[in-house]
């Protein structure tokens, strides 16, 4: 049996909306295809003389869109064609696209269920009852714990360490083992 908990489950969902809002768009109408060209890295020596003002712009392009691993994919993959088709209730898994679509875009979940005439408080409900029956669901599938990338859902989430996710190890002594 696996250890899999609704927060680490959510967190796993988060992290696939953010993998795929930075994966490449496809094309539409008459523009230069996307694609992964690697970005030229600068030296110290190169960044050193240059201003605040530069390295500032510098900070935000890179922040913009950082193309994700061939890992971060697979874990996309997992979550979005595995899990939301074959474990989850159409409901619930229109619920949360909804739901995390609003936490990764800093929108209010509330106008969100307002412009689908849907009631907060039993929105809310449903998340979270849907949240566990994920976390059973897995368990019982025995699915393989993959652990999301914290660094990174940590900061959408908000979350201060593995402590929030229910896990009382620290993150170090997780990774080694």
């Amino acid at each position: 049996m696996t250890d899999w908990t609704p927060a680490i489950a959510f967190a796993r969902l988060v992290e696939a909306a953010d993998i795929e809002w930075r994966m490449p768009r496809a094309r539409l109408g008459p523009q230069a295809a996307p694609g992964f060209w690697p970005s030229y890295v600068h030296s110290y020596a190169d960044m050193a003389q240059w201003g605040t003002k530069r390295l500032e712009e510098e900070r935000v392009m890179r922040s913009k869109r950082l193309h994700p691993s061939a890992a971060e994919i697979s874990r996309w993959e997992e979550v979005t064609f595995d899990w939301m088709k074959r474990m989850m209730p159409e409901g619930d898994r229109t619920l949360f696209r909804g739901y995390v679509k609003c936490i990764l875009n800093g929108d209010t979940f509330g106008d969100w269920c307002d412009r689908r005439g849907l009631s907060r408080s039993t929105a809310y409900n449903r998340i979270k009852t849907g949240r566990e029956r994920l976390a059973a669901t897995l368990c019982r599938n025995n699915v393989f714990l993959h652990m999301p990338d914290m660094d990174r859902v940590g900061q959408l989430l908000g979350l201060k360490g593995m402590k929030s996710l229910g896990l009382e190890e620290p993150r170090a002594a997780l990774i080694a083992a």
